[in-house]
C-alpha cells in the first residue's frame, strides 16, 4: 500500500463519479470527461459498490463497533501469542479484530482506490461511471471521499426505455418490466438529488450534451474545477451526430408513444409517476438559470 499512501491528497480525495441509468449517454459523457487535463474517469465495474456499501454498513453499525471495542483489550494478547486465560463466562476474543472504527473508513478507501487506479500517475484525479448506483452507493462514496463530486446524468425517459428495450431487454417484452422498474427507481433518486441542491452534485442532461456539447462541458468543467483540452473535446464533437429531439414539455405523451411503439404495457400510475419525476427534474435543473432552458430547446430544435 506504500504507493497508495504516497499519492497526493488532492488527487486522492477529489474523485468524480458519474451516476446514471443505462442508455442515458454515460459513455459519451465519459469520453468528454476524459478530455480534462488532469482527470481520468474509468468505466463500469460490475456495480461492486452495492455489496461493499452493505459490508461497510454492517461493520460500522453501533452493535458491531461495541462488540469489537469490548474485545479490544485482548488484541495485544493475541499479537504477543499470550494464552487467553479468563473466567469461562467472560466474553473474551469472540469479536477480537485488528480493525477499529478509526481504521475501517481508511481501509475501504485504500481498497477502492488501489483496485480502480492501478498504473495511475499520482498527480491525476480519478473517478468512474456506473449505471446501477443510487442513494446508498452515493452516501457510501461521500463517506469515503469528502471531496468527491457527483454528476447525475439524466436523459428523457422515453428515449431511455426505447433504447433499453433494444439493448438490455433484447426486444423481449416480458423482460422489459424489470428494466422499467429500475429506470423508475433511478429517476426517483435523480429527482431527490435535483431537489436537494447538494453542493457536491450537478445534474447533467443528455439533451444538453447532444445539442450544445462545448457549452455544457464548459459548465461541467467549471463545476469540477477541471481544465478541458479543447482539441480533444472538439475532435469528439465533430464526429458526433445529434439524435432527434423528444418533447420535454409533455413527458407523459412521449412515454406513452415510446411504450406503445415497443408494445410494452406498464402500470398507468407508474408511468405518470415517471413523467412527473422527469418534469420535476427539468424544473429543478433550470429554475436557477433563467434563459438556459429556452436556449437549449432552441438549439435542440435547430439540430433536429
Amino acid at each position: 500500500m506504500n504507493g497508495v499512501a504516497e499519492r497526493p491528497l488532492r488527487a486522492w480525495d477529489r474523485p468524480v463519479f458519474v451516476l446514471t441509468t443505462g442508455r442515458s449517454g454515460s459513455t459519451l459523457l465519459l469520453r468528454y470527461l476524459n478530455c480534462a487535463k488532469d482527470l481520468v474517469v474509468w468505466g463500469e465495474h460490475a456495480a461492486i459498490l452495492t455489496e461493499l456499501a452493505a459490508c461497510y454498513a454492517k461493520l460500522t453499525k453501533p452493535s458491531t463497533m461495541a462488540f469489537v471495542a469490548a474485545a479490544e483489550p485482548w488484541v495485544d494478547s493475541l499479537l504477543c501469542k499470550s494464552a487467553v486465560v479468563c473466567a469461562s463466562d467472560q466474553m473474551t476474543i469472540e469479536w477480537a479484530n485488528s480493525f477499529s472504527a478509526a481504521t475501517i473508513r481508511e481501509s475501504f478507501r485504500n481498497f477502492l482506490f488501489s483496485l480502480l487506479n492501478q498504473r495511475m500517475p499520482g498527480e491525476l484525479r480519478w473517478g468512474f461511471k456506473e449505471i446501477h448506483y443510487g442513494r446508498r452507493e452515493m452516501n457510501f462514496l461521500r463517506e469515503l471521499f469528502a471531496g468527491a463530486r457527483f454528476l447525475v446524468l439524466v436523459r428523457h425517459p422515453a428515449n431511455v426505455l426505447k433504447s433499453k428495450f433494444t439493448w438490455f431487454a433484447m426486444r423481449d417484452v416480458a423482460r422489459m418490466q424489470a428494466h422499467f422498474d429500475q429506470t423508475l427507481r433511478f429517476y426517483q433518486f435523480a429527482h431527490e438529488e435535483a431537489a436537494s441542491r447538494n453542493s457536491d452534485t450537478m445534474l447533467v442532461h443528455y439533451e444538453d450534451l447532444a445539442a450544445t456539447p462545448a457549452a455544457e462541458m464548459a459548465r461541467v468543467a467549471a463545476f469540477l474545477d477541471a481544465e478541458l483540452l479543447d482539441g480533444q473535446l472538439n475532435a469528439i464533437i465533430r464526429e458526433r451526430s445529434v439524435s432527434p429531439a423528444t418533447d420535454r414539455d409533455n413527458p407523459e405523451d412521449a412515454l406513452r408513444g415510446a411504450l406503445g411503439k415497443i408494445d410494452v404495457t406498464v402500470d398507468e400510475v407508474k408511468m405518470r409517476q415517471l413523467a412527473d419525476l422527469y418534469r420535476g427534474i427539468i424544473a429543478c435543473s433550470y429554475d436557477r438559470q433563467p434563459g438556459r432552458a429556452e436556449g437549449l430547446e432552441s438549439a435542440i430544435g435547430a439540430a433536429a
